[in-house]
């Protein structure tokens, strides 16, 4: 977004390299009344006590990612283990597009739950996977609808422990397409999780490749995962 005031110094352009709606509309209205030193005042001001917010807009311009990657932060997620079981997962559901013939959306879907699937200690480690589904649930994010939501919190719910079961919460309610979705996308979660229980970040790769009936995974690590 640009911005100009004109002065008698001549004009002076502001820049706000930014997507924040709420930002363009503080701004916006800045310039629209009194004038250049307190259109400038209001710039400077609003940058100053917002420096954080407004640099996290730029790393993360898509909205749903940067609502995930801030309900994490205010959860104190580990980051880094969470980035590597995202990594990993990722690579199991490409490599395994053949076998599940799920999208784009389901691997975002996936992404995003894997990102967010540890939140839960932040309230406890005991049942911290109930954990995560609740907070995912409501946890204000931004540019998803409801059901997307729901798909991305029982993704993180069943990270650990039971498979899902038709009496859970919220996964009763979905249709089947769904339930197999989140089953996949959970076992996605599940073994990348697995492969990272050190939070050493130790397997650098993996490779997907049939043998006979089944599925066998090579990983390129540097130490005990």
């Amino acid at each position: 977004m640009c911005l100009r005031c004109g002065g008698a110094g001549g004009a002076v352009v502001f820049v706000i390299a930014s997507r924040d709606l709420e930002a363009q509309r503080l701004l916006e209205d800045a310039f629209e009344r009194g004038g250049v030193a307190l259109r400038e005042g209001l710039v400077l001001d609003y940058i100053h006590q917002n420096s954080a917010r407004i640099r996290k807009v730029e790393r993360y311009p898509d909205v749903r990612r940067r609502s995930i990657v801030e309900l994490g932060e205010r959860c104190g997620y580990w980051s880094e283990h969470a980035q590597q079981v995202a990594r990993l997962a990722l690579a199991i559901f490409d490599q395994t597009r053949g076998i599940h013939k799920l999208g784009d959306r389901e691997r975002e879907w996936l992404e995003y739950g894997a990102l967010l699937h540890d939140v839960g200690v932040h309230i406890s480690y005991e049942r911290h996977h109930r954990h995560s589904y609740y907070l995912i649930k409501n946890g204000d994010l931004r540019g998803f609808d409801p059901a997307e939501i729901e798909i991305i919190a029982l993704i993180a719910r069943y990270h650990r422990q039971s498979e899902p079961k038709k009496s859970h919460e919220g996964y009763a309610d979905l249709r089947g397409p769904e339930r197999r979705t989140v089953k996949a996308l959970a076992a996605m979660v599940r073994l990348a999780e697995g492969l990272d229980r050190s939070h050493a970040q130790a397997v650098g790769g993996l490779d997907v490749f049939p043998r006979g009936d089944d599925y066998l995974i090579r990983l390129r690590s540097s130490g005990d995962a």
